[in-house]
């Protein structure tokens, strides 16, 4: 965020950070960037990165493996059908694939647990801490000043408008704010009245050393009827 505010000269734009950047989810993020149908966001991210890594003279991992969505049920395979359609509709690689064709793409995979699969080649992943630091660094180079170990405490408003900060290192007087805090904006937020419908939630992953030592270009999967997805760990 303050990287494309940057870009588009919208003032003093000051970063705070209450640890270090990449701290918190980053780090064990998937890293995955998939485009669907009704997330053309996506597509600007994909188009972005080669921007960000030439500004901050910095790479940040991306590979465009593309992305299996499996299913085990004609009903799932029929649900993928219609993101196949907006695909073809733009040109982007893609494929309905029988269960073995599938299996063709991916070593690990059982055909004969497939009912067949859709394969989306705008589809990658990226080092989640490279691409952290990489805006870092190019949002710097324009002017963006970065404060880390930086708490916000409250968001002080003046006439319904906000005008400052409370900050574990002081106040600062402000006139826009960008709530980024993830797992804390809600409780940020909460003390002005708004209340986001968003609240902490445990998860898990696995990384599993398997027997066939998966090529770095292997497409990623998603699974929507085991409620599952995965991805090559290097």
């Amino acid at each position: 965020v303050a990287w494309h505010l940057a870009q588009r000269d919208a003032g003093e734009i000051v970063l705070l950070e209450r640890d270090q950047l990449g701290s918190g989810t980053t780090w064990h993020s998937a890293g995955n960037i998939n485009w669907i149908p009704g997330h053309d966001a996506i597509l600007t991210m994909i188009e972005t990165i080669p921007e960000v890594e030439k500004e901050s003279d910095q790479e940040v991992g991306w590979l465009q493996t593309g992305r299996l969505f499996l299913a085990s049920k004609d009903a799932t395979l029929d649900s993928f059908r219609p993101m196949a359609a907006a695909a073809e509709a733009r040109r982007f690689v893609h494929a309905m694939l029988d269960p073995q064709e599938a299996a063709g793409r991916h070593p690990l995979l059982d055909a004969d647990a497939l009912a067949g699969a859709w394969f989306n080649g705008m589809s990658g992943r990226l080092n989640p801490a490279d691409i952290t630091a990489a805006y870092a660094k190019a949002a710097r180079r324009r002017g963006v000043t970065i404060s880390e170990g930086c708490s916000v405490t409250d968001i002080e408003l003046r006439n319904g408008r906000v005008a400052g900060l409370k900050t574990t290192n002081g106040d600062l007087a402000v006139d826009t704010v960008v709530v980024c805090c993830g797992l804390w904006s809600r409780r940020l937020l909460s003390k002005l009245g708004l209340l986001l419908p968003q609240w902490g939630c445990e998860h898990f992953y696995v990384i599993a050393r398997t027997n066939k030592r998966l090529d770095r270009s292997t497409p990623s999967f998603v699974s929507p009827d085991a409620a599952v997805y995965g991805r090559e760990e290097v």
